[in-house]
């Protein structure tokens, strides 16, 4: 009989129930204020830098020592540092440790397309009880091609700091609980980017232009059927019968074969103005490309196929735009000759 009251009395779990258990309940905002008073509640700040750089082994392990040292300013416990590479073909090593990625070989033919830094340590500060947590993340990039950017442009799911950050070829960001920590660490990384050399592009006048594209590219648009458009009408009078001239099948014949050719002329002009408009907009905004990577065999052989496309894009520029003005300057000699009778 006994036997079958303790059956009764246990759970599933076969555990004894006790009336006298009691489960306390906490709430929710008494909760979150006692987790926060042993974890803080971490913030994140991001700065994107723009400026043009070119990045070697040497200059990432310079990043290394200057966060190193500012962290040896402060009551750190401890520090994983971890780096992943991103080659092209969608290729990537992780390294979790420091040691780990100063190992690598660099003597291989991929091509990088991205570094990951990251800095992981906890730091004692006198209003928490326990070590907090931050985090130190500089990634490193490519710039992004026009594609790239439409493509971010055209969709709906990518916020403006997944904009920015995709468009920064370096972007640093800490979530932190110490302002001051977080600042200092933005700022070390401000300073190592305005100590990286910039690349050395060839031509770099005609980087100039880049302020002008839209100017140029009208210029090469309108100009060549104005200027034919000019030509046509000066040249009337040879073959349209005026009051003058005795109207006659002969002059009629004329005026039409004038009308046509004036026509045609214009409308071949009209789209080869803008085939040439287009080309020179493609050379002034396509130059410029590089990578700011300089630490593979592969990247290395990047350099000197962008120093090629660059050099290219200068002759592409030159040559449509040459037969452009060629174009007008014919144009202007004729209409300046029929305008002289």
């Amino acid at each position: 009989m006994s036997k079958e009251l303790n059956s009764d009395k246990r759970d599933k779990t076969g555990l004894m129930k006790r009336p006298e258990q009691v489960v306390a309940a906490v709430p929710k905002e008494a909760f979150k204020a006692m987790f926060y008073l042993f974890a803080g509640r971490p913030d994140s700040k991001t700065k994107l830098f723009s400026r043009k750089i070119c990045i070697g082994p040497e200059d990432v392990d310079y990043l290394n020592e200057l966060v190193v040292e500012k962290l040896k300013l402060h009551q750190i416990d401890q520090t994983i540092t971890s780096v992943t590479l991103k080659f092209a073909k969608k290729e990537i090593i992780q390294f979790g440790t420091w040691a780990e990625f100063q190992d690598f070989n660099w003597k291989i033919a991929n091509v990088t397309q991205e570094i990951t830094l990251r800095w992981d340590f906890m730091i004692n500060l006198d209003d928490y009880r326990v070590a907090q947590r931050h985090t130190l993340v500089v990634k490193l990039s490519k710039a992004p091609n026009p594609r790239d950017v439409l493509h971010m442009l055209m969709s709906q799911d990518l916020d403006d700091d997944d904009m920015k950050s995709r468009l920064g070829m370096c972007v640093a960001r800490v979530d932190f609980i110490s302002h001051r920590l977080a600042d200092e660490l933005i700022d070390v990384v401000a300073k190592w980017n305005e100590s990286l050399p910039e690349p050395t592009i060839p031509g770099s006048w005609f980087s100039e232009l880049d302020k002008y594209d839209k100017l140029i590219a009208r210029a090469v648009n309108y100009s060549i059927p104005i200027m034919l458009t000019a030509t046509a009408f000066f040249l009337a009078p040879v073959f349209v019968p005026t009051a003058e001239t005795q109207l006659s099948p002969a002059s009629f014949v004329a005026g039409l074969q004038w009308l046509l050719i004036s026509g045609l002329g214009v409308i071949l002009g009209i789209r080869l103005s803008k085939y040439l408009a287009d080309q020179c907009y493609s050379a002034i905004n396509e130059y410029g490309i590089f990578t700011p990577f300089q630490l593979t065999n592969g990247d290395a052989n990047s350099i000197e196929k962008y120093r090629k496309k660059n050099n290219s894009k200068i002759r592409s520029f030159i040559f449509n735009g040459g037969v452009a003005l060629l174009l007008n300057i014919a144009s202007s000699i004729a209409v300046l000759k029929m305008f002289g009778k």
